[in-house]
């Protein structure tokens, strides 16, 4: 008899820390029928513990770029219309105006340590769209180019290129379409558990907004705790924003000049490898 694996993802189903019973059960079919009957079943207990109770009492939070690195991040993303009252609109439900399925190579082209500098390579290389309810796969002639950054080890970037190619018909269709990984800015001093800081004049992440032309606003960041994510040992930082933005912006092919914006944004941040893990916004 072949063995079978089961994933448990305890995070995605929002399993608690503590005991569980794990319980599987092997159906036959009942002689006579199409139906099936119990043939036997086995429990085993288990132990989930997500959160990481005897971790670091303070952090200083780095990027560690290692040259010749090349990380892959995996892109799921969705714009929606939300239904309500319209001018010259019909309907209260909401509309999806794009969804996008994606791959993103962050490459360490070079690393001077002792100048805290670094040069990053944002590669697109997988580019899947929803739209009108067909997907559609970008061939690699259509995929932007690479864009570039010269960035330190808090995620500050002091020059970059190619933040708008490949854009254009992207954004005129309301494709919420990025290329780039978007490394959120690290706080300057160490951090313990609780701690909130400010962070001015930070990109949001707004779906169909290339990073070039995201706001830039001061956003609230707070450690919620120390987790295990992806089998390393991670820092949990939320950061939201609630209030205006200071410019008109273009999503969905809608331009809306007095935006209002609630944005949040989760990441997990592997804090000894020093690399991003997972963000969710």
């Amino acid at each position: 008899k072949q063995p079978f694996y089961y994933i448990w993802d305890t995070k995605a189903t929002k399993t608690s820390d503590g005991e569980h019973k794990l319980k599987a059960v092997l159906f036959d079919p009942a002689p006579g029928t199409t139906g099936m009957v119990e043939g036997g079943s086995t429990e085993v207990k288990v132990t989930v513990a997500n959160k990481i109770n005897d971790g670091p009492t303070s952090l200083l939070l780095r990027y560690k770029y290692r040259e010749g690195e090349s990380l892959e991040y995996s892109r799921t993303s969705s714009a929606k219309l939300k239904g309500g009252e319209q001018q010259g609109a019909s309907g209260t439900g909401d509309t999806e105006l794009g969804a996008v399925r994606s791959k993103i190579v962050l490459g360490i082209e070079d690393s001077r340590p002792n100048e805290d500098l670094s040069l990053v390579r944002n590669k697109l290389t997988s580019l899947r769209i929803l739209t009108n309810g067909q997907e559609v796969t970008a061939t690699a002639d259509q995929l932007s180019e690479s864009m570039y950054q010269e960035i330190d080890s808090r995620g500050k970037v002091s020059y970059e290129t190619g933040a708008l190619t490949g854009f254009a018909e992207y954004a005129n269709s309301g494709i919420p379409v990025d290329n780039t990984v978007g490394l959120p800015i690290l706080p300057e001093a160490p951090i313990a558990i609780g701690d909130s800081w400010i962070l001015a004049k930070q990109r949001l992440d707004i779906p169909g907004v290339p990073v070039a032309l995201q706001p830039q606003v001061a956003i609230n960041s707070k450690l919620d705790g120390l987790e295990w994510e992806a089998g390393r040992p991670a820092a949990k930082i939320r950061q939201t924003y609630t209030g205006e933005l200071p410019e008109p912006v273009r999503v969905g092919g809608m331009l809306v000049t007095t935006p209002t914006i609630e944005f949040e944004r989760v990441i997990y941040f592997a804090y000894k490898s020093g690399i991003i893990l997972r963000t969710t916004r």
